[in-house]
């Protein structure tokens, strides 16, 4: 059976992203976040588990749902 891309990404509803290397790795991921963000509907929520060093960032923005710290 051919999954069609579409549907997978529409049953979508929760994301987990976990960066745990130092800030700067954080910081070059953002782009693609913000562009995952855009392309999902609203109501996917994105999280982001970091080291406490890395998470002033995140925190910050208005991309994650919620960012987890270790």
């Amino acid at each position: 059976m051919k999954s069609n891309s579409h549907t997978l990404v529409s049953e979508v509803t929760r994301i987990l992203i976990i960066r745990l290397q130092a800030t700067g790795d954080v910081v070059i991921m953002l782009p693609y976040i913000q562009s995952l963000r855009a392309q999902l509907s609203p109501d996917v929520e994105i999280d982001l588990l970091v080291r406490e060093e890395c998470k002033d960032i995140p925190q910050q923005l208005n991309i994650f749902n919620k960012v987890h710290v270790l």
